[in-house]
């Protein structure tokens, strides 16, 4: 993530990040290495005008963001109706 999000300041253009997460055998149980990911370099790219999270642990992916302090009032959750626990 932390390459990701530093491709991401340096592309001055606006931006909306789509965050995609889920803890289903074929992807893997263990989401834990989001607390891990710097998402705390996030709050220096002020180009993004939304962060939308999804998923089946889009609420952990929520979570995360808030606590890098990122502007909640950029925080999108998008639920789908497949999606058992969004």
């Amino acid at each position: 993530m932390s390459e990701v999000f530093n491709s991401f300041s340096h592309d001055e253009e606006p931006k909306s990040i789509m965050f995609l997460i889920n803890d289903t055998p074929a992807d893997g149980k263990d989401i834990s290495w989001i607390w891990d990911a710097d998402f705390e370099q996030i709050n220096n790219i002020k180009n993004i005008n939304y962060f939308h999270c999804s998923g089946t642990r889009a609420n952990e992916a929520v979570l995360r963001l808030k606590y890098s302090n990122f502007n909640t009032d950029k925080i999108k959750k998008i639920c789908f109706k497949r999606s058992r626990r969004c």
